[in-house]
């Protein structure tokens, strides 16, 4: 059983994070007496796990917006690539165009999986949910298209 019901807990870490906001390199012994002088006498170890906590969801936090900005840089990049790979494909020769296919293909396929592996899409055997499966599926039957016509036309 706890010490703190749910709503305290909450509380203590409400006023915690707001001690850490003034103060980002406070340790457990200065926050607890910052906490006494509001009128919270809290355990040192009890605000140990507070801080642990508050820390542990910066981190996170930080972390996932890092990697949400990598995603959206190598999106711009397929983005800004695309229009010219599309050119190859409407005027280059045929390896050209199989060889800007299979770009275009995979640039798609690694976003994707990276957009699954951070948790914003997920994975379903079956189906794919929020994405353009239309176009990838196109691409591949137009790169197969064209590769059975290079091979016959040798």
């Amino acid at each position: 059983m706890s010490l703190y019901s749910e709503e305290q807990k909450q509380e203590h870490l409400a006023i915690t994070r707001r001690v850490v906001i003034r103060n980002p390199n406070v340790n457990g012994y200065e926050a607890q007496r910052i906490l006494e002088k509001a009128g919270y006498k809290l355990n040192k170890e009890y605000i140990y796990k507070i801080l642990a906590k508050i820390r542990d969801e910066r981190t996170k936090r930080y972390d996932r917006h890092t990697k949400e900005i990598i995603i959206a840089e190598f999106d711009d990049f397929i983005n800004d690539l695309e229009p010219k790979l599309r050119e190859i494909i409407a005027a280059g020769e045929d390896n050209n165009k199989i060889q800007a296919i299979r770009t275009l293909v995979k640039h798609k396929e690694i976003l994707l999986d990276k957009m699954m592996d951070m948790g914003l899409l997920e994975r379903q055997i079956g189906s794919i949910e929020m994405y353009d499966m239309a176009n990838i599926a196109k691409l591949v039957k137009e790169a197969n298209e064209r590769k059975n016509n290079t091979i016959i036309s040798k």
